[in-house]
């Protein structure tokens, strides 16, 4: 995308977005802005993603497999955003380092985990579904019961 080019996702990116959120969410209502200054993507709220130029895609359905997860973990933000939490103070209190990504599933439960630990786990969930189907060509069993189990936290019928 072009410096500064803002966009609303596309048909296909809702319905990424639906599979894994469900009707949890309001992907139509959000926007992408490529921007040249910030070297990582980042979400100021529930309408908006904030992408650098260069990684910045037409369609993340469409992406790698790579690329589609860190769209995912922006629309984890999106998702908390939406239900209400404040991101930027949500953010400070989680801080940026990478122990602020790291989570245990023996250790936390999902609502006690900071905004990025859940968009981790989220992010996560999504991966090992997508490895599994691109290993053996269609959707098998959840590769781990426990990221299935929390599931319900996030995904809304």
């Amino acid at each position: 995308m072009n410096p500064l080019a803002l966009r609303w996702l596309t048909a296909a990116e809702q319905a990424l977005v639906r599979q894994v959120f469900g009707a949890g969410i309001r992907p139509e209502r959000v926007r992408i802005l490529a921007q040249p200054v910030f070297p990582r993507p980042f979400t100021p709220g529930s309408a908006g993603i904030v992408y650098p130029v260069a990684q910045s895609l037409t369609d993340f359905s469409q992406g790698r497999l790579s690329d589609q997860a860190t769209f995912i973990h922006e629309m984890t933000h999106v998702w908390q955003a939406q239900r209400g939490v404040i991101l930027p103070l949500a953010k400070l209190r989680a801080g940026d380092s990478e122990a602020a990504y790291r989570y245990d599933l023996d250790r936390q439960a999902f609502p006690e985990m900071n905004i990025e630990q859940q968009a981790s786990l989220v992010e996560h969930h999504f991966v090992l579904q997508r490895q599994d189907e691109l290993l053996t060509g269609r959707k098998p069993p959840f590769a781990s019961q426990r990221y299935e189990a929390l599931r319900s936290w996030w995904f809304t019928p």
